[in-house]
C-alpha cells in the first residue's frame, strides 16, 4: 500500500481489514490468487471493489494510491515501487519452477536467468 494507507501501520493484513478497500489482485489462474478467492471465501461479506492486473502492476498501482495490493514477496521486491509491506494472514506460500523439456539442449542465459532468480528468492 502507499505509504500514508490508512492501514500502513499494521503489524498484518487479514481478509477482513480489505473489505471495504480497493484490492489489487493476480490474475484469476494464479496460485496466489486461487488461494486469495479461498481466503477470501471464509469471510461473511467479499471486498467491495477488486482490480484484477499483473503482481508488478498491482505494487506499481498501491504506491499510486489505487488500493491495496496482495503480491508475492518476489515481485514486491522486484517492483521496487515506493510501498509500505505488510505480512497477510492466512499466510500463502507461493512456489516457482523452472521447467524445460527432457534431453533439451541446455541454453547459457536461460541458466544464468534461472540462477539469479534462485537467488533472489533466497535473500
Amino acid at each position: 500500500m502507499a505509504p500514508g494507507h490508512r492501514l500502513a501501520s499494521r503489524k498484518i493484513i487479514t481478509p477482513a481489514d480489505l473489505l471495504d478497500e480497493r484490492v489489487l489482485i493476480p490474475g484469476r489462474n494464479s496460485p496466489l490468487r486461487l488461494a486469495l478467492d479461498r481466503a477470501f471465501s471464509n469471510e461473511d461479506h467479499q471486498p467491495t471493489s477488486t482490480m484484477e492486473t499483473s503482481m508488478l502492476n498491482c505494487c506499481y498501482f498501491a504506491a499510486s494510491g489505487m488500493g491495496v495490493g496482495i503480491v508475492a514477496h518476489t515481485s514486491l521486491r522486484s517492483a521496487g515501487a515506493d510501498i509500505i509491506a505488510i505480512p497477510f494472514e492466512p499466510r500463502i506460500e507461493v512456489s516457482y519452477f523452472a521447467i524445460r523439456p527432457s534431453g533439451g539442449q541446455r541454453i547459457a542465459v536461460l541458466d544464468d536467468i534461472v540462477r539469479r532468480m534462485g537467488e533472489l528468492m533466497a535473500e
